[in-house]
């Protein structure tokens, strides 16, 4: 399935909670917030504190992975350092005269690049489409759509899941390009990284290891795509810094993360629908948080 590009007028997303009285007890949301102000969540989330998501506190397994898995909470300083290498390749790209970009990706991560394709693409940025699957039928009915006659694609991959975005990359170098039509996001060491260093893609940016696909919103893995869509990442990053800085308010009645998570925790215990007004800009976070509470 193809999903169309359309062009938008670039605004700033603002987000802003519904005044719904978190804190009455009578409302499910009002006992979820009062049990993570108890546990005192966000302070051990801070912490990288994995038994946050376990049931069983012997599941040492899932503990492990939820910590090692939170490498997106940390990692801005760097990001910000990669900002003026990506412009530079943005406008490499628009030199070489490239129509597309087309990133191959996990789906939480190929909802994002949907998003920002259709919502924030700048005005020298080039159209962006996400492909949503790796089958041989859902790569040719995504790139029937594209219509491209000079795409760049962008290989992502996360640390121990890279066997897909391999067999992308096999169906669709059949018939596209060469390794300077490729650029790589992958766990430097891995396999997709092995595979790009041979290949000479035009650019290989590592992902930290402890970055998954659900929660790479803060990532290498973003930033890249949003920069050939012509997104200014410095304000881009201004603002997740100002949304990090909200979400470590030890008080889950006033943490916009806190709040979040428990309107939507009690809405799927009631198995009712949670409604949030967003601004246009924001209306593909809908079709990411999908993806992010799916069921592994």
């Amino acid at each position: 399935m193809t999903l169309p590009v359309r062009r938008a007028t670039v605004r700033a997303p603002v987000w802003k909670p519904p005044m719904s009285q978190p804190t009455d007890p009578q409302r499910p949301q009002g006992d979820l917030l009062a049990q993570l102000q108890r546990d005192k969540f966000v302070d051990r989330l801070w912490q990288r504190d994995g038994t946050l998501f376990v049931a069983d506190d012997a599941d040492i397994a899932t503990a492990r992975a939820a910590r090692d898995g939170m490498g997106w909470l940390f990692g801005l300083e760097k990001l910000r350092e990669a900002v003026e290498g990506l412009a530079v390749l943005a406008r490499v790209v628009e030199r070489l005269r490239y129509d597309r970009v087309v990133v191959v990706a996990p789906a939480p991560i190929a909802a994002w690049a949907d998003a920002v394709g259709r919502h924030l693409r700048g005005r020298r940025g080039l159209p962006l489409v996400a492909l949503w699957g790796t089958g041989d039928g859902d790569l040719d009915a995504a790139l029937d759509g594209v219509r491209s006659t000079k795409p760049l694609f962008v290989l992502t991959a996360t640390a121990g899941f890279e066997a897909a975005a391999l067999h992308a990359h096999a169906a669709l170098r059949k018939r596209f390009g060469n390794g300077d039509d490729w650029v790589a996001v992958a766990p430097a060491g891995g396999e997709v990284d092995r595979l790009a260093r041979r290949e000479a893609f035009r650019e290989i940016y590592a992902l930290p290891a402890d970055i998954g696909a659900r929660f790479a919103t803060l990532s290498m893995a973003t930033l890249v795509p949003a920069a050939l869509a012509g997104v200014v990442l410095h304000d881009a990053l201004h603002r997740a810094e100002d949304m990090l800085d909200q979400c470590r308010d030890a008080d889950p009645t006033l943490n916009p993360g806190s709040l979040l998570g428990a309107w939507l925790v009690a809405a799927s215990a009631q198995k009712r629908h949670a409604h949030l007004s967003l601004s246009k800009d924001c209306r593909g976070f809908s079709d990411w948080l999908t993806h992010v509470l799916a069921p592994t």
